[in-house]
């Protein structure tokens, strides 16, 4: 999930799955359960009940889940926690880090040695 997706509203998330279901508005609504026009009315800035909203993220595929925002995410069960970080990548970190302490460590904005001689 990239930084905008991150601020992407709830309502905007569940339509962009809505979209990618390949299913009509109509057809996803009845298949929830819920009246034909649930969807449509949606789209048009009606706010869904929490019993309606749950029941288009299971129609969906999915779930709606309220998990603490500080504590990491436990991946459901059945499913391999993340991996860990290849070697090279805590390689490439370290060198990172080096360099950016060597640059703003020695560069003062005139250039001259950090232990004042010229």
């Amino acid at each position: 999930m990239g930084a905008s997706d991150s601020r992407m509203g709830l309502r905007q998330h569940l339509l962009d799955l809505i979209d990618r279901s390949g299913l009509s508005d109509r057809q996803l609504s009845m298949l929830a359960n819920c009246s034909e026009d649930t969807i449509r009315n949606m789209r048009r800035g009606s706010a869904l009940r929490l019993d309606t909203l749950e029941a288009l993220c299971h129609a969906l595929g999915g779930r709606l889940e309220i998990v603490p925002l500080h504590e990491p995410r436990k991946p459901p069960k059945g499913l391999p926690a993340v991996e860990k970080r290849p070697a090279w990548s805590d390689r490439l970190r370290e060198e990172i880090r080096q360099d950016l302490v060597e640059i703003l460590g020695s560069g003062d904005k005139g250039g001259s040695p950090k232990n004042g001689a010229e």
